[in-house]
């Protein structure tokens, strides 16, 4: 017998099924995480977990071969493009105006954008997942850039969650324009080898999201060019009434902006919520902030602790860490 979680899942495997050594379940859910478990009787013989595939469903496929810029520009409001895996060149500027998701058909193997800096306008949300966006060539130099002044409106959520981002040169977000953003999360992401050269590596200037967080990511290999911060947040007086919570918890920073003088938090926004906890942080020298605005609602079971090789693999074995839950959960 195989069992399934969640969904609670059970199927009888035959005697021709044992023979072949594999069997078939239908009926799972797309990108949902299962455990399997291979029993014979009550003895528990086996046990697995894996991520089903993107479900297509009613999402466009795309291919390297397509324009994905292109199919962008045409997309109606709530379209989800599957990429498949390759390479989409763009070093280019991706207008985005409408709330859309790009998601990795087979997150095993992730498409790789090349160039793409994602310009968002028109109070639009983008989702992200399972992507390589590789910098190399982009005119924006930022990952995802807010474009469009929008005093009277909010955007949609943002959500960059599963990819890995390098070879950008001015960060991995940026907002220079009135917008508040009705939420933004980064999890589960690789960030490194990024340049911040006339931007933090997260810039607000004049706008704000009502939630931002931070999670279960690694950074490494982050530079700045003697005056940059890590998360820089500044006073967006056009929204003084709105609270900002923003989260960074379990997550593993290395070499991520290496200054006596600089600061991991320069948070200015009028009302915010700070909640600092569970990150390791090895290989800086920066501060966690010196600004009075900077409320540091919880601050707490951060760790400088060196576990990093070379060649990016930040594996702990400290099992005080790992016991509390400490860090980017894929090292533990």
């Amino acid at each position: 017998t195989i069992t399934l979680s969640p969904g609670n899942i059970t199927r009888t495997v035959t005697a021709a099924e044992i023979a072949a050594g594999e069997a078939i379940v239908t009926g799972l859910t797309g990108e949902t995480l299962y455990t399997a478990k291979l029993l014979n009787g009550t003895k528990v013989r086996g046990t697995i977990t894996f991520t089903t595939l993107l479900d297509l469903g009613g999402a466009i496929a795309v291919y390297p071969t397509d324009n994905l810029a292109t199919l962008i520009a045409n997309a109606n409001a709530g379209d989800v493009f599957a990429l498949f895996p390759g390479t989409y060149t763009i070093n280019a500027d991706i207008t985005v105006a409408k709330s859309i998701s790009l998601k990795g058909a087979r997150p095993t193997d992730k498409p790789k954008i090349v160039g793409a800096a994602f310009k968002i306008r028109g109070a639009a949300g983008l989702s992200l997942k399972d992507l390589v966006l590789d910098g190399t060539g982009s005119i924006a130099a930022q990952t995802i850039v807010y474009d469009e002044a929008l005093p009277t409106s909010t955007y949609g959520a943002l959500s960059v969650k599963d990819s890995e981002i390098k070879n950008y040169t001015k960060g991995i977000l940026y907002i220079n324009v009135i917008a508040l953003v009705e939420s933004m999360t980064y999890s589960g992401n690789v960030i490194h080898d990024l340049s911040c050269t006339g931007a933090g590596f997260v810039d607000f200037r004049t706008g704000l999201a009502k939630t931002f967080l931070f999670e279960n990511n690694t950074v490494y290999n982050i530079t700045e060019d003697g005056s940059r911060d890590l998360f820089r947040m500044d006073a967006a007086t056009t929204f003084a009434s709105t609270t900002s919570v923003i989260t960074i918890r379990t997550n593993t920073f290395y070499n991520a902006m290496n200054r006596a003088a600089g600061r991991y938090l320069y948070v200015r926004i009028p009302i915010n919520q700070i909640t600092f906890t569970k990150n390791i942080i090895a290989e800086s020298l920066n501060y966690y902030t010196n600004q009075a605005a900077t409320t540091l609602t919880s601050v707490s079971g951060n760790n400088y602790y060196f576990a990093a090789p070379a060649t990016g693999n930040f594996t702990i074995s400290e099992n005080t860490l790992k016991t509390n839950g400490v860090g980017d959960p894929r090292w533990r």
